[in-house]
């Protein structure tokens, strides 16, 4: 594609109350553009729909959205990467639903290049979009940040943060979605921290990313008090035609692939696949629930007054009702820690091929309401009219949409 006519970019990312936590999405595009986007909700059933998305019960959410523009050449045709069919890499799906109160939430995306001062709930940041070219690669991007509105919590802190940092050699991106009542500082310090560190040495990317992790992880509590407050990890590297994916918590990435490479503009969505590239960190999985069991934590769900479940698998202490953590990775999190919250980061290496078009990094607050394949589904006639602004703007409203059209219980 002529860059002329490479799409815009943009990043969108949000955020939730101190009570419970952000959830982060981006999208990106591979082959063709990138796209980021971040949103929060609750644990609902949406009209229409027979079970939620997510399990994770979410409260009123800020919305930051990213999306980046990632064009590679359409004559790579190495090998096939893996589909959403491998199980190992597919998220954990959940059936129960909690109680919760309805309360107003705004999401959206904006582009632009200085920050405004608006009222809450109204688009706070925009910045012109750019080209850059690769030898293999091109990259468009732009950002913006809408904050969400909480009747009852006017004045919380946005605890979102994203990183998007360009260079001729490598780029990396992220999303980081803080929780707690000093989540935002956890966030933001990762934010700003991790492009020190790996400026450093990144020959290594795996090493050099456990690395920073690990520097990181030992310099949050001297600086911000930890106990019940941290932040989940997304990060995506991609080094030429190599893409790196470090994950810790619930936030998520994956990538939209066009099955034998269809041209673009006769591509009707059905010949697409999601694959993903990192897996939600939840209690009840298997091999982290015994690591918690190890180390004395205990994990169970909230419950009603007959004893049913309600909401996600959560973290607790040996003998007392608290952290309440409902991830089982995070950076921060001292308390939960202590009872084998783990923040070692799973990498995943993956090889960009010409059938991968976009890749989409996000928290889990659009995942409550879009499931990968509905979200491929969106792109795709904004991939192939190249309009990354518009997908963006598509996975927002849908994904608004679910929680305005719910059924609380």
């Amino acid at each position: 594609m002529n860059i002329k006519n490479v799409e815009k970019g943009e990043k969108a990312q949000s955020k939730q109350n101190s009570n419970t936590k952000n959830h982060p999405i981006s999208y990106i595009q591979v082959n063709s553009q990138v796209q980021k986007q971040k949103l929060l909700a609750e644990k609902i059933y949406a009209v229409g729909y027979s079970s939620p998305k997510r399990s994770n019960f979410k409260g009123p959410v800020n919305a930051k959205t990213i999306i980046l523009g990632h064009f590679l050449k359409r004559t790579n045709k190495s090998s096939k990467a893996p589909k959403t069919t491998d199980n190992s890499l597919l998220p954990t799906q959940h059936s129960s639903t909690p109680k919760s109160i309805a309360s107003k939430r705004h999401r959206g995306l904006s582009l632009g290049t200085h920050p405004i001062k608006m009222m809450s709930g109204e688009l706070s940041h925009v910045r012109k979009s750019s080209v850059n070219p690769m030898p293999n690669v091109v990259f468009k991007y732009a950002s913006a940040t809408q904050t969400g509105f909480i009747p009852d919590f006017p004045q919380k802190e946005n605890q979102d943060a994203f990183l998007e940092v360009y260079d001729r050699e490598m780029s990396i991106f992220g999303v980081f979605d803080g929780h707690g009542v000093l989540g935002h500082k956890v966030s933001n310090y990762i934010k700003s921290r991790l492009p020190v560190l790996l400026s450093k040495s990144i020959r290594d990317v795996r090493s050099s990313l456990r690395n920073a992790i690990s520097i990181i992880k030992e310099e949050l509590p001297t600086l911000i008090d930890t106990s019940f407050s941290g932040s989940t990890l997304n990060l995506v590297i991609i080094k030429g035609k190599k893409l790196f994916c470090a994950n810790i918590g619930d936030s998520r990435a994956i990538i939209g692939n066009q099955v034998n490479d269809i041209d673009s503009k006769t591509s009707s969505g059905k010949n697409w696949v999601s694959v993903s590239l990192s897996r939600d960190h939840k209690p009840d999985l298997e091999e982290e629930a015994a690591r918690i069991a190890r180390c004395g934590g205990r994990v169970f769900s909230y419950t009603d007054e007959e004893g049913n479940p309600l909401g996600p698998a959560r973290v607790w202490l040996k003998d007392q009702n608290t952290p309440g953590l409902a991830m089982s990775r995070s950076l921060g999190d001292s308390v939960a820690a202590s009872v084998g919250v783990s923040s070692e980061p799973e990498i995943l290496e993956y090889d960009l091929t010409g059938q991968d078009k976009f890749l989409v990094i996000g928290s889990d607050g659009v995942f409550e309401f879009l499931s990968n394949e509905e979200i491929v589904k969106l792109v795709v006639p904004h991939w192939r009219s190249g309009n990354p602004n518009a997908a963006c703007q598509t996975l927002v409203s849908s994904a608004e949409y679910q929680w305005r059209n719910v059924i609380f219980i």
